[in-house]
């Protein structure tokens, strides 16, 4: 959490988890709001919605089961297409490699002299494959 603004919550064992705590607060019952509001005035004298937010999250860190932790999130380029039908091939077809799943990022190659001369060879023709004789 040294790193990071990013914070969640999660709990049972991590089959729950929160990314606000907006989020947490909406899917507690009547009963457990109460309690929460109770740990909260015993910490900082106010209500769990009204404290600030560091306050907020070190209260659920100290909740017995709860885990506050920092997360990010990172992209990792994976591989280049020239149409977005070809991305998806190669979603479908690499799908189970990534696990965690893909996505289709766009980035402008508008400046990219040599891949710009690559696409204008193709589509011009004169862009061909001439395979090596055996020697």
């Amino acid at each position: 959490m040294d790193y990071t603004e990013q914070r969640m919550v999660y709990w049972d064992s991590g089959e729950s988890d929160a990314y606000s705590i907006k989020d947490y607060w909406g899917g507690l019952s009547r009963h457990e709001k109460c309690q929460l509001n109770k740990k909260m005035q015993d910490w900082s004298a106010c209500q769990f919605m009204k404290a600030d937010e560091s306050d907020q999250w070190y209260v659920l860190a100290e909740l017995e089961g709860h885990t506050v932790t920092g997360w990010d999130e990172q992209w990792v380029y994976v591989n280049t297409h020239f149409t977005h039908a070809a991305a998806e091939a190669f979603i479908k077809l690499k799908k189970h490699d990534y696990r965690k799943g893909m996505r289709i990022y766009v980035e402008s190659q508008y400046d990219a002299r040599e891949l710009n001369a690559i696409k204008q060879a193709i589509i011009d023709g004169t862009l061909v494959f001439t395979p090596k004789e055996a020697a």
